[in-house]
Formats: structure tokens, C-alpha cells, sequence
């Protein structure tokens, strides 16, 4: 593997639009399950890219014609870099960048809790990250 890893992590489900800019001024990300994604903390490294996200499917608005097929969306909420990372707690310090809005990404998107990219993978992550 070469180049830096990016990193799109699950926003928790308590933090609002209204609660976010709260939740970004503490600093950190926190795994819900570290136990069973250790293996992914454990690749985590300060100077990585991460990304606050939620995924959902759409039928409707979209930007697109999706000829009333669900499209997989995947909503950015904020950006950052890894400070410090705690294997064991979960946490995860973060140096958020100054949110500018949220943004949809469609199509190559994942439900997982901790998903991990990396810099020299498919033309579809290059776009993404």
C-alpha cells in the first residue's frame, strides 16, 4: 500500500445540524464499537484524512434521472485530520476543517461504521477523495 489512507466515518445519530458544530469543537471521533473494529482503529494514523458521513438510499431528489430507483447517497458532513488515535477506547482526535455545508456523494458509498480508502485504489475513490 502506498500513499495516505482516507477515512469516512459514521456521524453519530444524536448529532443534529443544529448540535454538529458542538460536536466538531470537541475534537474527536468516537468509534461505537471499538472491540469489533479494532482491526480498522489499529490502521488509523495521525496525518490520515476523515470524513463525517451518513448514508442513505434515495428515490426521490436526486440530481438525476434515476428512473425511481433507490440511488445509494452518501452525505459529507465535515472533514479533518487524525491527531491522535486510542485503539482500545475507541476515541479518535481529530482536527476538524471549518464545515462549508453539507455534500452529497452518489453511487460509490458504505454503510460501514469505519471505511477506509486509499489514495492509489479506483478512479471512483480518486474521485471521491
Amino acid at each position: 500500500m502506498t500513499g495516505p489512507s482516507y477515512w469516512f466515518v459514521n456521524k453519530p445519530g444524536d448529532v443534529s445540524d443544529a448540535s454538529l458544530p458542538a460536536y466538531l469543537a470537541k475534537g474527536q471521533w468516537t468509534c461505537p464499537e471499538p472491540a469489533s473494529w479494532g482491526s480498522d482503529l489499529s490502521t488509523m494514523a495521525p496525518g490520515d484524512s476523515i470524513a463525517l458521513k451518513t448514508v442513505t438510499n434515495r428515490i426521490t431528489g436526486v440530481p438525476f434521472f434515476s428512473r425511481d430507483n433507490q440511488v445509494s447517497t452518501m452525505t459529507i458532513f465535515a472533514t479533518g485530520t487524525i491527531s491522535a488515535v486510542d485503539h482500545v477506547s475507541g476515541v479518535v482526535g481529530v482536527t476538524w476543517n471549518e464545515p462549508t455545508g453539507a455534500r452529497d456523494w452518489y453511487f460509490y458509498t458504505n454503510r460501514r461504521p469505519i471505511w477506509r480508502i486509499d489514495g492509489d485504489h479506483s478512479a471512483m475513490a480518486k474521485a471521491l477523495i
